[in-house]
């Protein structure tokens, strides 16, 4: 479980860099599933859930505030 705790930390602060516009963002589905698996295997222990809960939702903040910036682009060059 240490291991588990450990990457799923590790994701975490993965998952706060946000992407230029042509680059692939740093956690993708397989992290992901990874993250939801660890979830799944250690359900009861806390030191495991509570980094795997911070890197989604990191990574959700992260992606959202990517997809604005995009379509605050986009709008900027609409005629």
């Amino acid at each position: 479980a240490a291991v588990q705790q450990q990457s799923c930390g590790i994701l975490a602060q993965l998952a706060l860099y946000i992407p230029i516009t042509d680059e692939k963002g740093p956690i993708r589905e397989s992290g992901v599933e990874l993250i939801i698996r660890a979830m799944r295997e250690h359900s009861t222990e806390l030191f495991v859930l509570r980094p795997a809960c911070c890197a989604l939702a990191n990574l959700t903040m992260t992606y959202a505030n990517f997809t604005n910036r995009i379509l605050d682009n986009s709008e900027s060059t609409l005629p």
